[in-house]
């Protein structure tokens, strides 16, 4: 039986794992209710449930009806801390009783506690520490699934999976580079027309991170690596990896070549060696190691993917960040009356060279490159060269080392949110490029702006970016396309 003034709470089957229910109660401005937690729908898979329930915050109109996704899961979602947000409301979920391993029984005896949850009138702007299960779980798997420059199988499986919800997208389809586009055709609102020609808008994040290709195993069994994009060899020592073979991955620890601390020269301690110096040890004898290794097959950093104060910590936020805030932007659009090309471009992280064919195919009207760029307000940096502030909102791209944003669309934006109160930052990066820069100089020339979020420890195994920066990023980029006629 369903709490009085609920409706159902249907399943949202995403990938291969059920994720928390949806249901509707409606409540009073300042109001709180009590809802038995066997009214929740609970992931029965994928996840532990451990003996701590979790909390989280969403915005909610005074008055309005709340759609929530709830979860039990503080893997996701710990106990908030401190003050929420201004505007939002907690849902703390108490006492949940240890449950044993999968299968889970989640019988009344089981699950006998209440949640509470009181409501605020919100603020335009006012943001979640995340917004629902699905949302923190898309960028867990975007971070986590290993994908190189030229190696973006895996992650492209992920992404279409994650866009081929029933109504997102009209037309799907992968080109010759291995470039995921999207087409969504204008939904405009009851009593709206068509437009003749409605506007094409691109919206590309890509979708490869810095990484290794094998280029040699030695007669030891170490792997000799080349690097796929930009790393700074002080970031590398004692790291461990994940190589990606035909049989499997396999872990394995990267280290430069050389003496242990306890032979090293002063000499030694002082050297920076190059990132071709760096090899990868599998605990593989010779024999093993060259029968499942081969030339090519991909080495990735690996890190878990944290949630650290008011920050999510992981590998490669740069750019999985942006391929999450493109799909997010998407799935928050109501009704809009341009025509929405959007690509998950591969090979960025080696000069850019999935943009331009995939631009190029598009033919755009107007284009927005979704990507990160630093976030240097870090001791030891001079705070004119921070670049951008964390939790100051995403950041528009005024120029970095490959393009100039259109100041007509960078003031379109900014007019949209201070409109709709959602925050955001310019931002210039001296050196440095993405996709925007191939889009732009596509056919006989593209107005593109690039939108990125600040990202601290950028091209190392723990970024960081900041909730409300995320929060941001995918509003400001819905505001802006539900505004295009």
């Amino acid at each position: 039986a369903e709490a009085p003034g609920c409706v159902s709470a249907p399943w949202c089957a995403r990938s291969q794992q059920r994720v928390a229910g949806l249901f509707t109660r409606r409540l009073p401005p300042g109001g709180s209710a009590r809802v038995p937690t066997s009214h929740f729908s609970l992931l029965t898979s994928f996840y532990a449930l451990p003996s701590r329930a979790g909390s989280f915050t969403r915005r909610l109109p005074p008055g309005g009806s709340a759609h929530t996704h709830f979860s039990l899961l503080p893997t996701l979602y710990p106990l908030a801390q401190g003050p929420l947000p201004a505007g939002c409301r907690q849902a703390a979920h108490h006492g949940l009783s240890s449950l044993a391993p999968p299968p889970f029984d989640l019988s009344p005896a089981n699950i006998h506690h209440t949640a509470l949850f009181t409501c605020f009138p919100a603020r335009p702007g006012s943001v979640c520490l995340l917004e629902c299960l699905q949302t923190m779980e898309l960028l867990r798997l975007l971070t986590q699934t290993p994908s190189v420059p030229g190696r973006e199988e895996r992650i492209r499986r992920v992404i279409q999976d994650a866009i081929s919800a029933p109504g997102l997208f009209d037309e799907i389809r992968v080109d010759p580079l291995g470039s995921l586009i999207a087409v969504r055709k204008p939904r405009p609102a009851a009593g709206q027309a068509v437009p003749a020609r409605p506007a094409r808008v691109l919206l590309m994040a890509h979708m490869d991170q810095i990484g290794f290709l094998v280029r040699h195993v030695d007669d030891q069994g170490y792997l000799r690596i080349n690097p796929a994009g930009g790393f700074d060899p002080r970031n590398l020592f004692a790291r461990m990896v994940r190589v990606c073979t035909a049989d499997g991955d396999l872990p394995g620890v990267m280290n430069a070549a050389g003496r242990p601390v306890h032979l090293a020269t002063e000499a030694d301690k002082k050297k920076i060696p190059e990132v071709t110096e760096f090899f990868v040890d599998c605990g593989l004898s010779p024999e093993e190691a060259k029968r499942r290794v081969r030339i090519g097959d991909m080495v990735v950093l690996d890190g878990p993917f944290h949630e650290l104060g008011h920050s999510v910590v992981s590998q490669c936020l740069d750019n999985r960040v942006g391929c999450w805030a493109l799909i997010r932007a998407i799935e928050n659009l109501d009704h809009h009356s341009c025509e929405i090309h959007a690509v998950w471009s591969v090979q960025e992280e080696v000069g850019l060279r999935g943009a331009g064919p995939a631009a190029f195919a598009v033919d755009p009207d107007f284009a927005v490159s979704c990507d990160t760029t630093l976030c240097c307000k870090t001791p030891g940096v001079p705070d004119e060269d921070r670049v951008s502030v964390a939790g100051d909102g995403v950041c528009l791209h005024i120029m970095d080392g490959s393009m100039l944003s259109d100041m007509g669309l960078v003031a379109d934006f900014e007019t949209l949110a201070q409109q709709h109160g959602i925050r955001c930052q310019r931002a210039i990066l001296p050196r440095g490029g993405q996709d925007g820069a191939a889009i732009q100089r596509s056919r006989s020339g593209v107005r593109t702006i690039c939108l990125a979020a600040p990202v601290k420890y950028i091209h190392t195994i723990a970024e960081m970016t900041h909730r409300d920066d995320l929060h941001s990023y995918h509003s400001l980029l819905t505001a802006w396309l539900q505004s295009l006629t």
